[in-house]
């Protein structure tokens, strides 16, 4: 498989008429660490040394968001209710 190939896999509808989203692989290395490929973390907008938060609510499936729009979504949502 090319390169050009494999981006136009990358970028690809997840749902009709929602735009885009991301889905790739990435793979463990022996010491437990993932690279994310470029084009995933220029969805997400991070860059080295940006802390990330990887959240589970069930065994085998995971989601990474960006710190800081974790530090936005809860300040809006702390002062929502005071």
């Amino acid at each position: 498989m090319t390169n050009k190939s494999k981006k136009s896999q990358f970028m690809m509808p997840l749902m009709p008429g929602c735009g885009h989203g991301v889905m790739t692989t990435a793979i463990l290395g022996p010491r437990g660490q993932i690279v994310i490929p470029k084009e995933a973390r220029k969805w997400l907008d991070i860059n080295p040394g940006d802390q990330i938060v990887l959240m589970s609510k069930m065994p085998g499936a995971m989601v990474i968001l960006k710190a800081d729009g974790v530090r936005e979504m809860a300040a809006q949502l702390l002062n929502k209710i005071k």
